[in-house]
């Protein structure tokens, strides 16, 4: 062992009450220093803070591009991805003519009748069958094709569309269609080699803004695999309305800022144009080049001029996979760059204090230093500093040892402080946890049943303690926390100080001695079932409604399972005792009473040593008691009597009358309760209020009902 430690373990324990860790070294006395000691050290104070301050700008700003830059794209590429969404639904509603075998008969037949297929795989060949039907040629199907695509442009909600032939001609168009542009051929030509769908670019038309979409149709009976090899035999070409659409996706979205702006960017032959639904023109040149690919159809920040002039953006732009086209969103590079800005000014206003400060507490450390008082001071506090560090070594070897969870919150609910255990229990590192709250750790659930108890100590202005359920390292774990508030130097609330312990041992330990009672008490019923199945009936009975009345006096869940429990043991001592006797219809005598009454001493014999964790006995042996000292065992009187056998007491009475016997009959709940209530005397009037309000219930009917031969009501 070093001398370090032993001269630890040799502190007074007054001395182990300080608190702090300086270091010793900070207080070794110096030698004064001249005047160029403190221009050197001013020199190098004022060099380290424009370091600071360069440092802490760029972060910042590095920061501020990063984040920008990540939030401007989701909201473009989001908006990407609807304008995705929507061509492939029109790809997926052009498929529908497109890839129906009706449609593309039709158009191989006039391929083949134009020269440009195979004959013999236009139709089948005529049948041997001289009355068989002629197939209706090209001619003959133009009608019908032309209904067709009429009611498909109906009902897709399209502006028209044309089917053209390999050779760009019309085949098919609707009524009152306008003639096919050279752009639409454009596109056609390009649908019908590359054998797949083609976009135009947007484009101004009488009816506003129109997409075109040219769509290859092969020949019938062609799976997709062998599209690679057969050439198109024609191409659907949809003019697809678009103003309403665009107008939607540049609406500006809920995450975005009031100073931030959708643009739709698409590139022509001509070069790019943006697109502006609404405004005249909807299509307009735009001086736009997508800036460098951050990944996939991203592209970079970029600082540029705003597209109407009006100063200078941030842009992120995100380009359409099947398109030409640029969402770009911008944003005001004055009003976006306003907290960095701020946060400059900040920065150099507190690090121009600093080293205003360091200056001035320079010159004083120098004039100090120099003082006949130097060395004694520094002297003391070089001990103090000793001290300090033997009682931070101390206080960390108890504080590593604690296996509680100790923690504490400021009041917006984030860890200050947690202990080790605690960071061991959540499973994160110690310099992890802090600046997390609990929905961080546990979910929000939980977060919000901690706050209930977080709520309350702060409420009553001490300490609450609470049992919670709480998942650590992916187990169950049932926990005791208890609330303080802590206070700070002002005597005023600052947060929250939580220690939790770990009682799932015990828990689970209570459970299982509870489920030991449980059976225990399920053995002993059955025993008395054995015996006497009517004794076990009454019983049961007694068990209902007791524990029904003292849910209705708001009993505490212990006392429930108290009167439950007695409830079903309570006739076990009348085993002993012969059934002539208990059944003896006349009156009693006083040795027949005699032998009666000892079925509480029988009881008290079978159930004195049993554990039940409850006052299960008690409740069993004072229910014949009587409030005016009437009763049996022991005589007593008034609150001497305990509320769960003042239940009993007035259940088994109630049960009794309102069961059959063999020397009399029933009588109804009501008649029961007057009775009862007649002899307030004797029983407790709460009790018999409660049992009236249970009797008249439903839950009191059905236990009512299970009695064989009763009288209801």
């Amino acid at each position: 062992m070093s001398d370090t430690v032993v001269q630890s373990a040799a502190q007074p324990a007054e001395e182990l009450l300080l608190l702090g860790t300086p270091d010793p070294k900070q207080f070794t006395p110096k030698p004064p220093r001249t005047l160029l000691f403190g221009v050197v050290a001013v020199l190098v104070v004022l060099a380290a803070a424009a370091s600071l301050v360069a440092l802490g700008i760029q972060a910042k700003e590095t920061q501020f591009r990063s984040d920008l830059e990540r939030r401007l794209g989701i909201l473009a590429t989001g908006r990407s991805e609807l304008v995705t969404a929507w061509l492939d639904g029109t790809l997926r509603l052009g498929d529908r003519v497109a890839r129906s075998d009706f449609f593309r008969l039709f158009a191989q037949d006039v391929d083949v009748s134009r020269g440009g297929g195979d004959p013999a795989a236009a139709r089948p060949k005529p049948s041997a069958d001289p009355n068989a039907p002629d197939q209706p040629t090209v001619a003959e199907q133009l009608p019908l094709m032309t209904n067709v695509l009429t009611e498909f442009v109906a009902n897709a909600s399209l502006f028209t569309a044309y089917l053209l032939d390999r050779r760009g001609q019309v085949v098919l168009t609707t009524d009152s269609a306008a003639p096919v542009g050279p752009a639409q051929k454009e596109i056609a030509t390009a649908a019908l080699e590359g054998r797949a769908a083609a976009f135009g670019p947007l484009r101004v038309s009488a009816r506003g803004l129109v997409l075109d979409v040219a769509m290859p149709v092969f020949p019938p009976r062609l799976d997709d695999a062998a599209r690679s090899t057969v050439k198109p035999v024609a191409t659907l070409v949809l003019v697809v309305p678009a103003g309403d659409r665009v107008a939607g996706f540049l609406k500006s979205s809920p995450l975005a800022e009031p100073w931030e702006r959708l643009r739709l960017i698409q590139k022509n032959a001509a070069g790019f144009e943006e697109i502006a639904p609404g405004a005249a023109p909807p299509l307009r040149p735009a001086a736009f080049a997508p800036a460098a690919a951050a990944g996939g159809n991203h592209y970079a920040l970029a600082e540029r001029p705003a597209f109407d002039g009006a100063g200078r953006v941030y842009a992120v732009s995100a380009k359409v996979p099947a398109l030409d086209w640029w969402v770009v969103q911008e944003a005001e590079a004055e009003q976006a760059y306003a907290e960095v800005a701020s946060h400059n000014r900040t920065l150099l206003s507190i690090v121009g204090l600093v080293v205003l400060a360091l200056i001035v507490g320079l010159g004083a450390l120098w004039w100090y230093l120099v003082s006949g008082h130097n060395k004694r001071l520094a002297l003391q506090f070089r001990d103090l500093a000793a001290k300090f560090n033997t009682q931070k070594r101390f206080l960390d070897s108890i504080n590593n040892t604690i296996i509680d969870l100790i923690s504490l919150k400021d009041l917006g609910g984030a860890y200050r402080y947690v202990n080790p255990a605690f960071a061991r229990a959540v499973g994160r590192p110690l310099d992890k946890v802090t600046g997390l709250d609990d929905a961080a750790l546990f979910g929000q659930g939980t977060a919000d049943r901690l706050r209930l108890s977080d709520d309350r100590a702060l409420a009553e202005g001490r300490p609450v303690t609470a049992d919670e359920k709480l998942f650590l390292s992916g187990r169950l774990h049932y926990m005791q926390l208890t609330k303080i508030p802590f206070l700070g130097a002002d005597e005023d609330v600052q947060g929250i100080v939580s220690v939790a312990r770990d009682v799932t041992e015990i828990v689970e330990e209570q459970k299982k001695r509870e489920k030991a009672v449980k059976q225990m008490v399920v053995a002993l019923v059955k025993a008395i079932e054995l015996r006497d199945p009517y004794l076990a009936g009454h019983s049961q009975l007694v068990a209902g409604f007791a524990a029904a009345i003292a849910r209705q006096l708001h009993a505490t869940p212990q006392q429930v399972a108290t009167v439950e429990i007695a409830a079903n043991l309570c006739q076990i001592g009348k085993l002993s005792i012969s059934r002539s006797l208990l059944n003896k219809p006349g009156r009693l005598t006083a040795e027949e009473t005699q032998i009666i009454q000892s079925h509480v001493e029988h009881t008290a014999t079978v159930l004195r040593d049993i554990d039940f964790e409850l006052p299960v006995f008690d409740a069993i042996y004072q229910m014949n008691e009587r409030l005016d000292g009437g009763g049996y065992p022991r005589g007593l009187k008034g609150d001497a009597i305990m509320l769960e056998a003042r239940i009993l007491s007035v259940c088994d009475v109630f049960c009794a009358r309102v069961s059959p016997r063999s020397y009399r009959p029933a009588i109804t709940a009501q008649e029961t309760v007057g009775i009862l209530a007649g002899n307030n005397t004797r029983y407790d009037p709460r009790v018999i209020e409660a049992l009236g309000a249970v009797a008249k219930s439903v839950e009191g009917e059905k236990l009512l009902k299970n009695i064989k031969g009763g009288v209801e009501g």
